[in-house]
């Protein structure tokens, strides 16, 4: 067994090419992997330093969120081209929030929940705004909420992906009822949906998806950690993580539970403060007190094809001062054939977001303000 390390490698780049800087060696535990880490910089038109990246199978996208436009750049972080910007072209974009890569070409959330969909050459196809089949009167649903109604729900907006499935995408939802929710009803946990099936046609939303597992039951209530991910395989199968379940689900394509694995992760703080009133919702305080000091699982990547799955999680920290998520310390968990081979840290905004080859994979998350410098991230081994 060889002792895992993260090992980023700095060369200059010249005449417009990417950039790769080097880091502090960061050791994990005994693993089967020699897991290499490089941050590959690029020079955007401009940066506003608020944005993400995107792969599209093979090239990066950034998207700039205040800027409000989208470029390409090659792995090795050489820039392509502008690919798209708002106030251009038909129905003209007024901001652009996420962009999902599939075969047919891009879809591109704009405002609120406004989708606009673009061909392989970035030519604009259609645009719809998401919708729920209007079955009840909304005083109908306050009064009696129906948590198998599409009205209940509205697109979450932290950590939102819209993974493409043929003529349908999928989203995370919320539900912020009166009553029916995670702050005042143990209800929420067992009947709520978490995923919503919608149509790339007109928007409609079609089908809800997934609970909650059984271990949100064991608390009552950690609003603050509601949240989970999701990742939409070339097969059709689903994996689920959720922030305080240690355990990976997975579902066939019909949407039918299969399997289950995971490991806890290391030295994580999981006594999750309780709550069990509504105001504690307008605490912003408390808000960013759990997403900075507990521990919890986040984001999931799979590479079917390889038979792995990598899941990043937050330890959580002791430190007695209010911070941000972001501050929190991150982790990565690969396991291959479901079986655990690695677990390390990585950089705090580390998210693997696509393939290059075997092995090799993109992630988003390099952001310097102070530097004013920006990139990805290319994990090998």
């Amino acid at each position: 067994m060889r002792k895992v390390f993260i090992n980023i490698i700095a060369f200059l780049f010249l005449y417009g090419c990417g950039k790769k800087e080097n880091t502090a060696l960061v050791t994990g535990v005994d693993d089967q992997f020699s897991v290499k880490l490089d941050t590959v910089l690029i020079q955007p038109s401009r940066s506003s330093q608020v944005g993400r990246f995107e792969w599209t199978g093979s090239e990066v996208l950034y998207i700039d969120h205040l800027y409000g436009f989208i470029e390409s750049y090659s792995p090795e972080g050489n820039f392509i081209k502008r690919e798209l910007r708002i106030l251009q072209g038909p129905e003209e974009l007024a901001s652009i929030s996420s962009v999902s890569a599939h075969e047919y070409g891009f879809t591109v959330k704009g405002e609120g929940w406004t989708f606009y969909e673009h061909d392989k050459e970035w030519k604009f196809q259609r645009k719809y705004t998401v919708y729920a089949d209007a079955a009840y009167e909304v005083d109908q649903l306050i009064q009696n909420p129906v948590a198998s109604s599409t009205m209940m729900y509205e697109l979450q907006h932290y950590n939102d992906h819209f993974p493409v499935s043929g003529d349908y995408f999928y989203a995370k939802v919320d539900c912020e009822h009166p009553t029916f929710n995670a702050f005042i009803n143990p209800s929420f946990y067992k009947e709520a949906f978490l995923v919503a099936k919608i149509s790339r046609r007109d928007g409609k939303m079609e089908e809800l998806l997934y609970h909650f597992p059984e271990t949100y039951q064991q608390y009552r209530f950690v609003p603050f950690h509601i949240f989970f991910d999701f990742h939409i395989g070339s097969s059709g199968k689903h994996w689920l993580t959720f922030e305080i379940d240690p355990t990976i689900y997975v579902y066939d394509a019909s949407k039918s539970l299969v399997g289950t694995f995971g490991v806890p992760g290391v030295n994580m703080r999981t006594s999750y403060p309780e709550t069990r009133t509504l105001d504690v919702a307008f605490d912003t305080d408390l808000y960013r007190q759990s997403r900075f000091k507990d521990g919890f699982y986040k984001d999931i990547f799979v590479d079917e094809e390889a038979n792995l799955v990598f899941r990043t999680y937050r330890t959580g920290t002791n430190n007695q001062t209010i911070g941000e998520e972001s501050e929190n310390p991150l982790r990565l968990q690969i396991y291959e054939a479901e079986q655990l081979v690695s677990d390390i840290a990585v950089p705090v905004k580390f998210r693997l977001i696509g393939k290059v080859a075997d092995r090799r994979y993109i992630a988003d998350g390099f952001y310097d303000e102070t530097a004013e410098k920006q990139g990805f991230y290319v994990l090998s081994f």
